[in-house]
């Protein structure tokens, strides 16, 4: 597995599934946050708007950055990019209207992962493994705090690790975690158990030490492309 930088967006074809990384810093986020939100739909905006501090500007850059990708795939101008929503909340492409197209967002401080594929749904996730233990209680699975039940048996890393597992699984399914208790025995699971999913082939992709990702598909996920994206001029947008 090996990143890199390509001059232009390469075709997608057949069943290949393009992997996007973009690394992000706070004095970047502030540089592409007012052109980012120029790209945004009102509906991401609101959303956007709703979320305090930092991670506002990383969402508006980062949903920016999809658009980017997506026009540069499909077609046509970023802020023309037109999602639907199924039932579940995951979200799809209608116009330009490309059926064959899907595509998977995540974003965490430091880092934005963006995967496009054709031919069936995909699901990614990527987290920034906290330096201190004490984060783990920000995972409410339960009453206690999904963190206080883990610790004991697994380093940070490999907790994250298998957070991010079940995470790209239920993006791909458009499930999400509703079943809070699932979601802490899926946790509590060997990483094997996960990645062994009986419906979905499963690929922890490739980061620095720091950052934990994963990608996951109902197919079998044999042509995976890993590719690096900066920011774009402010004449794409």
């Amino acid at each position: 597995m090996k990143w890199t930088r390509p001059d232009t967006v390469p075709r997608l074809s057949g069943w290949s599934t393009h992997v996007w990384k973009t690394s992000v810093s706070s004095q970047t986020l502030v540089r592409a946050r007012a052109w980012s939100f120029e790209l945004l739909s009102d509906g991401e905006i609101t959303r956007a708007n709703k979320i305090v501090g930092p991670r506002r500007d990383l969402f508006a850059v980062a949903h920016a950055r999809l658009r980017i990708l997506l026009a540069s795939y499909c077609g046509g101008l970023p802020r023309d990019i037109v999602f639907g929503s199924e039932p579940t909340g995951k979200p799809y492409l209608v116009s330009p209207s490309q059926g064959s197209v899907h595509f998977s967002l995540a974003h965490t401080p430091g880092m934005i992962l963006i995967a496009i594929c054709r031919g069936g749904p995909v699901g990614i996730d990527v987290q920034r493994i906290p330096k201190s233990s004490a984060a783990l209680r920000m995972f409410p699975v339960t009453s206690g705090g999904l963190g206080r039940h883990t610790t004991a048996r697994l380093t940070k890393r490999e907790f994250f690790k298998r957070w991010v597992i079940q995470e790209a699984i239920a993006k791909a399914s458009g499930q999400g975690l509703a079943d809070p208790v699932l979601a802490l025995e899926r946790i509590s699971s060997t990483t094997t158990e996960l990645q062994n999913d009986s419906s979905y082939f499963v690929m922890c992709v490739p980061l620095t030490p720091g950052f934990v990702a994963a990608l996951a598909s109902p197919q079998r996920l044999t042509h995976v492309r890993w590719y690096v994206g900066g920011y774009p001029v402010r004449s794409l947008a």
